[in-house]
Parts: C-alpha cells; sequence; structure tokens
C-alpha cells in the first residue's frame, strides 16, 4: 500500500449550539490536530471514513455529523474519548 493509498484522518473542531452545551456542531475540518489538542478545545477526530472519535467531550451530548448534519449514534463510551458514526451517511 502506497502512501497515496493511506487513510487520512479529518479533525473537527465542536461548537456549542444550545445554551445548555449539551447539543454540538462541528466546523471545517483540518488535517492538524495539534493546533485543536493545544487549545483544549472539544473536537471530533474521524479515525475513518464516517467514524468518529470525540475528543474533550464528556457527559451526555448530542453530536451531529460533519458531512450531512445528522444526529450521530455513540457507538462505545469510554471517558472522554467515545465513537460515534454516522447512520444517515450509510457507515
Amino acid at each position: 500500500m502506497g502512501a497515496r493509498d493511506m487513510y487520512e484522518p479529518k479533525y473537527y473542531p465542536l461548537i456549542d449550539i444550545d445554551a445548555s452545551g449539551n447539543e454540538k456542531v462541528s466546523m471545517c475540518g483540518t488535517d492538524d490536530y495539534r493546533v485543536l489538542a493545544k487549545e483544549g478545545k472539544p473536537y471530533l477526530a474521524e479515525i475513518i471514513e464516517h467514524v468518529f472519535r470525540a475528543n474533550g467531550v464528556s457527559g451526555e451530548v448530542t453530536l451531529h455529523c460533519p458531512y450531512c448534519g445528522s444526529v450521530m449514534q455513540k457507538i462505545s463510551n469510554q471517558a472522554d474519548k467515545s465513537i460515534y458514526v454516522c447512520k444517515t451517511c450509510e457507515f
């Protein structure tokens, strides 16, 4: 497998869209997570296509897909690094 065949992960900073901070959407993606991690802001890391790890997000939150805006489904719960998938994008 050549370098061109490897998956390039994307990172999406999260912002609150409600006053409680429990509903979040992503902003434009980047391929450099270091800036997001350095600032300590919550973000999504797309670990494989349409599968995201939430970083810096705790408690019960609603996360929206960066591609289609639909609510994503949490498939694992590991401290502040839960895994989410978008069923609308047909993972």
